[in-house]
């Protein structure tokens, strides 16, 4: 349970945690996701040049693409709401 103490500080039930430092870890884990996504992005353009040389089906890098987006969208939205 997250209650305000001062001014900018959150008390998180563990101990006081500067408020400035919780956006700033939020937005650094935000920068992550989204490095995280086109990682993602690019490896299902390396799936679909192999399923144009018929290695694998096209379905392959879209199915990944749903599996990792999701899961990554998944993520980030916990990560917003602070859920731990």
């Amino acid at each position: 349970m997250v209650r305000p103490t001062l001014k900018n500080s959150v008390s998180t039930g563990v101990g006081v945690v500067d408020q400035s430092a919780w956006s700033k870890r939020s937005r650094l884990r935000r920068q992550t996701y989204f490095a995280q996504f086109i990682s993602y992005l690019v490896d299902v353009a390396i799936i679909y040049f192999y399923s144009l040389n018929g290695v694998t089906s096209a379905d392959s890098a879209l199915l990944y693409l749903a599996a990792t987006g999701g899961w990554t969208a998944t993520t980030l939205f916990l990560s917003e709401i602070h859920f731990q």
